[in-house]
């Protein structure tokens, strides 16, 4: 038993250690990664492995299918508990069925993550906030919208300058503006490694080059700019300044 995500790539399944956390009755017998190398082996202690639903093995097709095609190619069959057991060998309608069920699992999955976040961008856009709030803010609890759960005393939370700290967030923004100019001329220079600094230092220390000659870009210093003052106030204006 493994408490973990079966959209997990194939070699990380099964080495969660998750259960541990809960107090679960039945002891862990092992996980996927076992099940594999075992039918493989000549001596393995099973002919047979069955799974509640062919998508619970796992959430990928391609995943679900390589396992299917490992175990099988082993000499061991792998049944699910809500499809037929055929042991005569005629499996085309179950594989149709299986296949079907293996695409239908991805694609919920793959819409349900879709959803969830096109619903969190849109809570976003509206003013709520979900969590903790970013230093600068303070969580305005106003009762929830929704009436039923208004009734039940819960609130949503709405971002508002905190008087006490936006004002450092105001002045940090207008020392430092992150202008598009400015952060290309950071990109621009390389960091040199680790090795180049000690060499460069070990030459000051033995008089081989001057004091401050280590270098720490490629390229030579150029002078900062200080980008004019209606950048600056462009940008501060958009920064809270509290109460």
């Amino acid at each position: 038993m493994t408490v973990e995500s079966g959209r997990r790539e194939l070699q990380l399944r099964g080495r969660s250690t998750t259960h541990e956390r809960f107090d679960i009755p039945v002891a862990r017998d092992n996980g996927i990664q076992e099940l594999l190398e075992e039918a493989k082996r000549p001596d393995r202690t099973f002919d047979a492995v069955i799974c509640e639903s062919i998508e619970r093995i796992a959430r990928r097709t391609y995943c679900g299918t390589k396992i299917e095609h490992d175990i099988e190619r082993s000499g061991v069959a792998l049944f699910a508990a809500d499809e037929s057991i055929v042991l005569n060998g005629k499996r085309a309608t179950t594989i149709l069925t299986r296949r079907l069920k293996q695409g239908v699992a991805e694609w919920y999955v793959l819409e349900l993550l879709e959803k969830s976040w096109d619903g969190f961008c849109e809570h976003t856009r509206q003013g709520w906030n979900v969590g903790r709030p970013p230093y600068g803010y303070l969580a305005e609890k106003i009762p929830h919208p929704v009436p039923a759960r208004r009734a039940e005393g819960r609130t949503k939370s709405r971002l508002v300058p905190d008087p006490a700290r936006a004002r450092v967030v105001h002045e940090i923004f207008t020392c430092a503006p992150l202008t598009v100019s400015a952060m290309q001329k950071l990109q621009s220079v390389s960091t040199p490694t680790s090795s180049a600094i000690r060499r460069q230092s070990h030459q000051i220390r033995r008089g081989e080059a001057p004091a401050g000659a280590v270098n720490r870009g490629s390229r030579p210093a150029t002078p900062h700019t200080v980008p004019p003052p209606n950048r600056v106030r462009r940008r501060a204006a958009a920064i809270p300044t509290g109460g």
